[in-house]
Parts: structure tokens; sequence; C-alpha cells
């Protein structure tokens, strides 16, 4: 016989996912609100109406599907829990706190290594870490990936910073 408690994370994801969406609204209709009170002028809204136009148009259609999934939810059986569901959850927190450790080294590598090298080895062990194994892909990943962030930088940033790239762009 099903226990009440399967049924309980899926009524918090919903309300939570209705409590962000509604914040999210409550946010934007203040900032639409504000700019409207400042000036009404179109150079002022021009931007900011059809924003605000879609992000109500998103939040209905958000609203629509939470409703949908709640009376899904309510009409199916509750779902019953896994017994390697506990294993699992160990080894996500286990790599969300692997990652977080990661991010560390990172940012502390950054003072001592190349921006691009740091970048690169980041991403690999970041790609690993998540169960990525397929080496080539990391790889090819990685240097794909960090120089597009570093080249990036360098054309957005107005300080240089050391890189092993040969060029600025």
């Amino acid at each position: 016989m099903p226990d009440g408690r399967t049924a309980a994370p899926e009524k918090r994801s919903l309300l939570g996912e209705f409590a962000f969406a509604t914040f999210v609204i409550a946010f934007v209709a203040w900032y639409f609100l504000d700019a409207w009170v400042t000036s009404q002028s179109v150079e002022n809204l021009v931007l900011i109406l059809p924003v605000s136009g879609l992000c109500l148009l998103l939040y209905l259609v958000i609203i629509v599907d939470l409703l949908r999934r709640h009376r899904t939810a309510a009409a199916a059986d509750p779902p019953r829990e896994e017994p390697n569901a506990a294993v699992e959850e160990g080894r996500r927190d286990r790599r969300a706190v692997g990652l977080m450790g990661l991010t560390c080294v990172y940012v502390a590598a950054i003072a001592y290594l190349p921006f691009d090298v740091s970048t690169v080895a980041y991403l690999a062990a970041a790609l690993w870490l998540n169960g990525e194994r397929r080496w080539p892909f990391v790889g090819l990943y990685s240097l794909s990936f960090g120089l597009f962030v570093v080249l990036g930088f360098q054309a957005m940033l107005s300080i240089p910073f050391p890189t092993l790239l040969p060029f600025e762009p």
C-alpha cells in the first residue's frame, strides 16, 4: 500500500515552481510599472513593454503546464521509490560537493596558471566528474569551449590576462 510520503516531493516541486514563476512575474510587473510611472515615452518603453508582455505570456504558459501536471499527478498512482534511489541520491550529492571543490581549485589555479590552461583543465575535470568517460569528446569539448571562453573574454575585457595563446583578437 503506497504511503503519503512518495507524492509529497512532486507536490512541493509544483508549489516551488509556482512560487518562483510568481515571484519573477511580480518583479517584471513592478519593473514595468516603475518604468511607466517614470516616463511613458516610446523611447523608455520600447524594450520594457514587449519583454514584459512576453514574460506575462510565458507565465501563463507555465501556470497552464503546472495545472496540467497537478491534475496528472493527482490522477496517477503515487510513484514508488526504487531501492537504488538512495544510492543515486548519495552519488549526486558527492558529485555536487566534488564540483564545488573543483571550482575552488579552478579559482585558485587561475592565479598561478594561464587562464586558458586552467579553464580547459577545469572543463575536462568537470565533465569527467559528472560521468563523461569518452576522452575524445572530453578533450575536444574542453579545448573548443575553453578557446571560445578565452577568446570571448579577451575581446570583451580591456585588461590583459595571461594565456598561452600566441595571438589576441
